[in-house]
C-alpha cells in the first residue's frame, strides 16, 4: 500500500523545475582550445563561483573541446560542450549534469511502480563521529530523508530515471553532491563524509541546542505545527529553491502530502491544503482548510480558514477567517475576520473585522471595524469604526467613527466622528468633539481643540494652546459697565469667553463668546480685533427675556510691562431684539447712540457705534 501511495504522489505531482535559476544565467568570459571537458568545467567553476556535479559514466570528461565565450551565459557555454542527450539541474550552488533518458522508458518504469532504495551512513570527515540530523535529498524526485543518532539514513524514491543525483547536507557542514547511474539496480549503499564549515557554530541547529521558539511564527515552523523532520530539512537545505506547479497537503506536522517532508524547500504555483500546509513560498494561489504557513514570500493569493502565517513578503491578496501574520512587507491586500499583523510595511490595503496591527508602518489604506495600528511611517489613509493609531508619522489621513491617535510625527490630516489625538500635527485635525495635538501649524476644527504649540488656527467652542496666547482683561464699554474676559488660543486666532454686567433700575447680564486676532506694530504698541456674540438677560436668566448683540471691537494696545497692556478703541454693535413685553417694548433693550434702526412686528434691529477701554493681563 505504501509503495502504491508513493508512486501515486510521484505521478500526480509535476517534477519540472519551473523557476528560472540564476546559476545557468551567470555570464562568463573564457577562451580555451583543445582542452579536456573536466578542465573546462573546473575553469568555469573558478570564474563563476559555481560547482559542477556529474558522473564520469555519463559524460566523457577527457574529451577535448574548444570554447570561446565573451560575456555569455554558463547555460549557453554548456550547450556548446554537450549535445541534447545531456541536461542540467540547479540545486543550491551546484549545476548537476544529468542524462536525458527516453520518455517511453520512464513511463514504463512508472507503470511498474518501481522504486529504488538508498541507504548508508554519514560521518564527520575530521573526527569520524556520526552526524545526526543530516538531510539526504533526491534532486529529481524531491524526496528527502534524515539521519538517526548513528548517522544512518534510508531513502526510497520512485525509480523513474536511472540517473539520480543525491544532495547531502547538514547545517554547519559543506554540502556533498553525487550523481550515479543506477541502471537495473534496485538498491544502493552510499556512505558520505561531510566537511565542517569554518563558522559551524554560527549555523548550529536550534532544535539540537534546545532553544525554545518564542514567537507564534517560530513555533509554526519548529515542530509544533510541522514535523521536526520537515523543519530540519528546511534548516539544512535552505539554499535549495524548488518550484512546483501543484501540491496537495493534508497536514505538515506528520509530513502527509505530495511534498512530504520537503515542504520548506518548495515554492508552489498552486497549493491545496486540506487541513494545513507548509511551503517555502507561494507563487500563484494557496488555499488551506485551517492554516497556511509559508516560510518565505507569498505572491498573488492566499486563503486560510483560520490563519495565514508568512515569514517573508506578501504580494497580492491574503484572506483568513481569523488572523493574518506577516513578518515582511505587504504589497496588496490583507483581510481577516479578526486581526491582521505584519512586522514591516504594508503598501496597499489591510482590512479586519476587529483590528489591524502593523509594526513597520503602512503606505496605502487600512480598514478595520474596530481598530487600526501602524507603528512606523504612514502615507495614505486609515479607516476604522472606532480607533486609528499611527505612533510615528502620518502623511495622509486618518478617518474614524470615534477616535484617531497619531503620536511622535507629522500628521497632515485627521478626521474623526468624536476625537483626534496627536502628539505632532503639521496639517489638519477635524473632529465633531475633541482635537488634541502637540503642534498645530494649519487647522484644528472641533468642539474642543487642545494643542501644546500652534502657529495655525483653532476653530471650536473651546480652544487651548499651552504655549499660545492667554490673557485676562477688565473693561468697560457702551453695552455693559463692567466686563471680565478670558482669551485663549494663538496670535492668529484666539477665543474670547466673557461676562458683563450693567446696573441700574433694571440689571443687565451679558455672557459672551467670540474670537479675535492681534498684530504687533512695534515693541510697545499693537492692534487687536475682536468679534463677540453676547446674550443679554434682563434681571433674571430667563430665555424669553433676552436680546442678542454682536460687537466688532478694534483696539490700540499699549504695553505697560511684560504682563500688562492698556487698550482703547471703538465698538460697532448690532443689537437684535425679539422678545416683547406687554406694553410693546422689548426685553433687554440697551441700545445707546443709535444711528440706524429697523423694526417689524416681530423684532427690532439696532446699530450703534460705541467705545471700549480696559486693561489686559498676560
Amino acid at each position: 500500500m505504501a509503495k502504491h501511495l508513493l508512486a501515486l504522489l510521484f505521478v500526480i505531482t509535476p517534477l519540472v523545475n519551473l523557476a528560472k535559476g540564476d546559476l545557468l544565467d551567470r555570464e562568463v568570459t573564457i577562451a580555451i582550445t583543445n582542452t579536456p571537458v573536466k578542465t573546462i568545467l573546473e575553469k568555469i567553476e573558478i570564474l563563476t563561483q559555481v560547482q559542477f556535479s556529474y558522473s564520469p559514466e555519463i559524460i566523457d570528461e577527457d574529451r577535448l573541446v574548444s570554447l570561446n565565450l565573451k560575456n555569455e551565459t554558463i547555460g549557453y557555454g554548456l550547450s556548446l560542450i554537450f549535445d541534447e542527450t545531456i541536461r542540467f539541474k540547479e540545486v543550491g550552488n551546484h549545476i548537476v549534469i544529468l542524462k536525458n533518458e527516453e520518455k517511453k522508458e520512464i513511463r514504463e518504469r512508472k507503470k511498474k511502480d518501481l522504486v529504488h532504495a538508498f541507504s548508508g551512513q554519514i560521518t564527520d570527515q575530521e573526527t569520524g563521529e556520526y552526524i545526526k540530523g543530516a538531510s539526504i535529498y533526491d534532486v529529481e524526485a524531491k524526496f528527502a530523508a534524515i539521519t538517526d543518532d548513528r548517522g544512518y539514513y534510508s531513502l526510497t524514491v520512485p525509480h523513474a530515471s536511472n540517473v539520480r543525483s543525491l544532495y547531502f547536507k547538514k547545517k554547519g557542514y559543506h554540502e556533498h553532491v553525487i550523481v550515479i547511474d543506477l541502471s537495473s539496480d534496485t538498491a544502493s549503499t552510499i556512505n558520505v563524509e561531510l566537511v565542517k564549515e569554518l563558522d559551524e557554530m554560527a549555523k548550529i541547529d536550534p532544535i539540537e541546542i534546545g532553544r525554545v521558539p518564542q514567537t507564534f511564527e517560530e513555533k509554526a515552523i519548529s515542530g509544533i505545527l510541522i514535523s521536526d523532520e520537515t523543519y530540519i530539512h528546511g534548516e539544512n537545505l535552505e539554499e535549495i529553491k524548488e518550484e512546483r506547479i501543484f501540491q496537495i497537503s493534508l497536514v505538515p506536522s506528520v509530513s502527509i502530502g505530495s511534498n512530504l517532508s520537503t515542504n520548506a524547500l518548495i515554492t508552489n504555483n498552486f497549493s491545496f491544503n486540506i487541513l494545513s500546509g507548509y511551503s517555502s513560498g507561494v507563487n500563484g494561489a494557496e488555499i488551506g482548510g485551517l492554516l497556511n504557513i509559508v516560510k518565505g514570500d507569498c505572491r498573488y493569493f492566499q486563503m486560510g480558514g483560520l490563519t495565514n502565517i508568512v515569514g517573508g513578503d506578501v504580494t497580492g491578496v491574503q484572506i483568513a477567517g481569523i488572523n493574518n501574520a506577516v513578518t515582511g512587507n505587504i504589497y496588496g491586500s490583507q483581510i481577516a475576520g479578526i486581526v491582521n499583523t505584519n512586522k514591516q510595511d504594508i503598501i496597499g490595503l489591510q482590512g479586519a473585522g476587529i483590528a489591524n496591527l502593523n509594526r513597520g508602518g503602512f503606505t496605502g489604506l487600512q480598514v478595520s471595524g474596530i481598530y487600526n495600528l501602524a507603528s512606523g511611517n504612514s502615507i495614505g489613509l486609515q479607516l476604522a469604526g472606532i480607533v486609528n493609531e499611527a505612533t510615528k508619522d502620518l502623511y495622509g489621513g486618518q478617518i474614524s467613527g470615534i477616535a484617531n491617535m497619531a503620536k511622535d510625527g507629522r500628521n497632515w490630516v485627521q478626521l474623526a466622528g468624536i476625537s483626534n489625538i496627536s502628539r505632532i500635527n503639521y496639517g489638519v485635525q477635524i473632529s465633531s468633539i475633541l482635537n488634541i495635538t502637540d503642534y498645530n501649524n494649519i487647522l484644528q476644527l472641533g468642539l474642543i481643540n487642545i494643542a501644546k504649540k500652534s502657529r495655525g488656527v483653532q476653530i471650536g467652542l473651546i480652544n487651548f494652546v499651552k504655549e499660545g496666547h492667554h490673557a485676562c482683561e477688565l473693561s468697560t464699554n457702551s453695552l455693559t459697565q463692567a466686563n471680565l474676559k478670558v482669551k485663549s488660543g494663538t496670535q492668529r486666532l484666539y477665543n474670547n469667553y466673557g461676562f458683563g454686567v450693567r446696573l441700574g433700575e433694571t440689571n443687565m447680564y451679558a455672557p459672551s463668546l467670540g474670537l479675535g486676532t492681534y498684530f504687533n506694530l512695534s515693541e510697545r504698541f499693537r492692534t487687536s480685533i475682536d468679534i463677540d456674540y453676547s446674550l443679554i438677560f434682563e434681571d433674571a436668566f430667563i430665555w424669553n427675556q433676552t436680546s442678542q448683540n454682536v460687537s466688532i471691537s478694534p483696539t490700540i494696545d499699549f504695553k505697560l510691562n511684560k504682563y500688562m497692556f492698556l487698550y482703547v478703541g471703538p465698538q460697532f454693535n448690532i443689537h437684535y431684539l425679539q422678545h416683547q413685553k406687554s406694553d410693546g417694548s422689548y426685553w433687554a433693550d440697551r441700545s445707546f447712540y443709535d444711528f440706524s434702526s429697523t423694526e417689524t412686528s416681530t423684532h427690532k434691529l439696532n446699530y450703534w457705534l460705541g467705545f471700549q477701554a480696559g486693561i489686559r493681563f498676560f
